[in-house]
């Protein structure tokens, strides 16, 4: 491996940290909101909402388990 690195290199690898960063971000917010979330049932139903939301990509559009 040489020295000098090329420019996508650097880009993936700060695109990488940058939603590292971003992830225990929105971890350390949801983890302090909690007890909050937990007592208000609205507040509960906007963060079920926004989870079921987040996980729709990852849901499976063809192949064998889309049938």
């Amino acid at each position: 491996m040489s020295s000098t690195q090329s420019p996508r290199v650097w880009a993936i690898f700060l695109l990488v940290v940058a939603v590292g960063v971003l992830d225990l971000l929105s971890t350390t917010v949801a983890n302090v909101a909690a007890p909050t979330i937990m007592r208000d049932p609205l507040l509960l139903t906007l963060a079920l909402t926004a989870a079921c939301a987040m996980s729709i990509p990852l849901l499976p559009r063809r192949g064998a388990l889309a049938h």
